[in-house]
C-alpha cells in the first residue's frame, strides 16, 4: 500500500489524474509467473485490488488535502490573540495525522499552515514521526522484545526436536528434558511457580497454522507432582508447555504423564475441519479467486479471512452454510496422508501463498470436497462437527473479508438463542411467529406509525414556535440576520425542516443550527440565496465549523449538514461559527 501510495504521488507530479498502476500489473505476472504460477489465475483479482487501492489514494489526494485545509483553517479561526504558538503546535499535530493516516505529503501540509499564518513545527513533526517509527519497530519485533530471554535460554540448551504424538493419542508418558523459569534454565519448579516445561515427546499440540495450543494436565506417575498446562507453543521444533505447578515439585529427567483436555481438543478439531469445509464452500459459491488470508481456530469459534471484494449477500451466506452442513451430514471420513509436496499440489491439494513447506507434507482431505496441506488436528469423521453456523461477515481491509462461525454445541446454542428471541416476540405480541410475519407486523407498524405521527406533529409545532421566538432576538449585520441556534435532540429531518422555516421567516439570513444527540454533536447551516452571490456558502461553513470539533460535513450553497466527533463540546463550534460568519458578512 505504501509503494502504491508513493507511486500515485509521482504520477500526480507527472500530470496524471487517474489510476494507472493496475494496467501495468500483468507485466509483473509475466516476469514472476514461472516462480509463482498462481499469479496467472489470480491476475484479474490482483488487478482489481490494485485499482481499488489506487482509487482510494486518488480520493485522498482529491479529498483529504481539502479536508486538511478546512481543519487547519478552523484551528486558525479559533486562535485567540497571543495563542499563535499553541495553535501552530495543534495544527502541526493535525497535519501529522493527515500525513501518517492518509499519506498527505508533508510539503503540502506545510504550505496549508503557511497560508493560514501558522508555523509548521518541523521539530515536533519529526518527533511525532520518530514516535511512530518506534511503535512500528516495537510491533514488528514482538518475539525479540517479549520472548528474547526465554528464546536465548532454550537455544543455549541445544535440545532435540520434540516428538509429537498428539494426532493419535491425547495421553502419553514422557520425560522432562528442561525447565525454564523467568527466562533462565532451572533444575526444578516448585508449587505455585509458573514456567516452561520441555519434554522428549508430547501429546499437546503447539499453537501454529491458526490453531491455538492445547491445555491440560501434566503429572508424575505417583501424582506427587501436578501442573496445569495453560498454553502450548513452539520454538523451531521444540514444544514449550507453559505450566503452573499445582502440587509438589518437578525436576529434570522426571517421568511424567501428559494428558490433553480432551473436551477442549474435540471442539478445536471440529472448528478446524469446519474451517477447511468453509474455505472450499466459499470457493464454490463465490469463485476460484477466494484465497485464505488468515485464520483462527479456537475451542469456542473459528475465524476465516479470505480474498473477496464485496460483502456477502444473505443468499450467499445461506448457500455456504448449506454446503458445509451437507458435508457434515454426509458423515465422510477424513483422509490424512503424508506425501511429496509437488505430488500433493499436482493432485489438487491447496497450499497457501507465503507458507513454507518441507519436501514431505501432511494432506487432509474430505472426499470430493476439500483437500489441503495442513499440520493441524481434525475430527475423524465430518458428522463429529454436528452443526455449522456463520455468526458474522465483515471487511477487515480492502479486498479481504472475515467470517466468524461456530460449530457443535456452540452452533446449537446460537440457534437456540435466536429461537428464544423469536419466542419472546411471540409472547410480547401474543401471536405465533408465522402470524406475526403475515399480519402482526403490519398491524403493529400501523399503530406505531399513528403514535409517531401524533408526536411528530406536536413536536414540529413546538419547534416552529421556538425558532420564531429565537430569530426575533438574533442580531443583524449589514442588513442580514445572523442566527446561531442551539436546539436539543434534532435529527437530520428536523434540521432540514428548521432550515426551511428559517428561510421562510427571514428573507436574508445566515444561520447555523447546533444540536447534541446521543452519539455526537450535529451542525447545520442555512444561507439565503441572495447571499450566495456574495460568496457565502453553507457547505463551506459547515466543513470548517464541523472540523473545529473533529468532524466533517458538507452540502449545497443554501443548506448543508455535518457533525463533530463523539463527546466533543459544541462551545468551540459556536465560537468558530461566530468568528467565521462575522468575517464573511463584513467582507460582503
Amino acid at each position: 500500500r505504501k509503494l502504491i501510495r508513493k507511486s500515485c504521488l509521482h504520477l500526480k507530479s507527472l500530470g496524471f489524474t487517474e489510476p494507472l498502476l493496475y494496467k501495468m500489473s500483468p507485466a509483473v505476472s509475466d516476469v514472476m509467473s514461472d516462480a509463482y504460477p498462481e499469479l496467472i489465475t489470480s491476475m484479474p483479482a490482483i488487478s482489481k485490488t490494485i485499482l481499488k487501492e489506487e482509487e482510494a489514494i486518488w480520493n485522498i489526494l482529491e479529498n483529504k488535502v481539502p479536508e486538511a485545509q478546512i481543519k487547519i483553517k478552523a484551528i486558525a479561526l479559533t486562535c485567540k490573540p497571543g495563542q499563535e504558538a499553541h495553535a501552530s503546535v495543534t495544527a502541526t499535530r493535525s497535519a501529522f495525522e493527515y500525513y501518517d493516516t492518509y499519506g498527505v505529503p508533508s510539503e503540502i501540509l506545510e504550505t496549508i499552515l503557511d497560508e493560514n499564518h501558522l508555523k509548521f513545527d518541523e521539530e515536533l513533526f519529526e518527533s511525532l514521526l520518530e514516535e511512530q517509527r518506534n511503535r512500528s519497530r516495537a510491533g514488528s519485533n514482538i518475539v525479540g522484545n517479549i520472548f528474547a530471554v526465554e528464546s536465548n535460554a532454550i537455544s543455549d540448551l541445544n535440545l532435540p526436536a520434540t516428538v509429537f504424538q498428539g494426532y493419535e493419542k491425547l495421553s502419553i508418558e514422557g520425560r522432562v528434558l528442561a525447565l525454564i523459569h523467568e527466562g533462565k534454565s532451572v533444575s526444578k519448579l516448585e508449587k505455585g511457580q509458573r514456567g516452561i516445561l520441555i519434554s522428549d515427546q508430547t501429546s499437546f499440540y503447539a499453537e501454529q497454522g491458526g490453531q491455538i495450543g492445547d491445555t491440560g494436565v501434566i503429572s508424575a506417575s505417583d501424582k506427587k507432582f501436578t501442573a496445569t498446562v495453560e498454553d502450548t507453543k513452539k520454538m523451531d521444533d521444540v514444544v514449550l508447555h507453559h505450566i503452573t505447578v499445582t502440587g509438589g515439585n518437578v525436576e529434570q529427567d522426571l517421568k511424567i504423564s501428559m494428558d490433553v483436555d480432551s473436551v477442549r481438543r474435540a471442539r478445536i478439531m471440529a472448528n478446524h475441519t469446519a474451517t477447511h469445509l468453509l474455505h472450499s464452500a466459499l470457493g464454490k459459491v463465490l469463485g476460484n479467486h477466494v484465497k485464505q488470508r488468515g485464520s483462527l481456530v479456537s475451542d469456542d469459534r473459528l475465524r476465516f479471512d479470505f480474498s473477496h471484494q464485496e460483502s456477502l449477500t444473505n443468499e450467499e451466506i445461506s448457500a455456504v452454510e448449506k454446503l458445509v452442513n451437507a458435508e457434515i451430514q454426509s458423515a465422510k471420513k477424513l483422509q490424512v496422508s503424508v506425501k511429496n509436496k509437488k505430488e500433493a499440489i499436482a493432485a489438487g491439494a491447496v497450499a497457501f501463498f507465503g507458507d513454507k513447506y518441507g519436501d514431505k507434507v501432511r494432506v487432509v482431505a474430505v472426499d470430493g470436497f476439500s483437500t489441503e496441506l495442513c499440520g493441524g488436528t481434525h475430527v475423524s469423521c465430518t458428522d463429529e462437527i454436528t452443526l455449522f453456523r456463520i455468526i458474522s461477515e465483515s471487511s477487515i481491509q480492502l479486498g479481504v473479508r472475515r467470517i466468524e462461525a461456530v460449530t457443535s454445541d456452540a452452533a446449537i446454542e446460537y440457534d437456540q438463542g435466536r429461537l428464544s428471541e423469536l419466542f419472546g416476540l411471540e409472547t410480547d405480541f401474543n401471536m405465533t411467529s408465522a402470524d406475526f410475519i403475515r399480519s402482526g407486523e403490519a398491524s403493529f407498524t400501523k399503530k406505531l406509525n399513528d403514535l409517531s405521527k401524533r408526536l411528530k406533529n406536536k413536536f414540529q409545532s413546538l419547534l416552529h414556535d421556538q425558532i420564531k421566538t429565537l430569530l426575533k432576538d438574533c442580531p443583524s449585520v449589514n442588513g442580514t440576520k445572523k442566527a446561531l441556534l442551539k436546539l436539543n435532540n434534532m435529527d437530520k429531518t428536523m434540521m432540514k425542516m428548521a432550515a426551511d422555516w428559517i428561510t421562510d421567516l427571514e428573507p436574508s439570513v445566515v444561520a447555523v443550527i447546533f444540536s447534541e444527540t446521543e452519539s455526537k454533536p450535529v451542525v447545520a447551516a442555512v444561507v439565503s440565496s441572495d447571499l450566495n452571490s456574495k460568496g457565502l456558502n453553507a457547505g463551506n461553513l459547515v466543513k470548517i465549523i464541523s472540523s473545529s470539533i473533529g468532524g466533517n460535513g458538507g452540502g449545497k450553497p443554501q443548506f448543508a449538514m455535518g457533525g463533530g466527533a463523539p463527546g466533543q463540546d459544541l462551545t468551540k463550534a459556536i465560537e468558530c461559527a461566530e468568528t467565521l460568519i462575522n468575517e464573511e458578512l463584513n467582507k460582503s
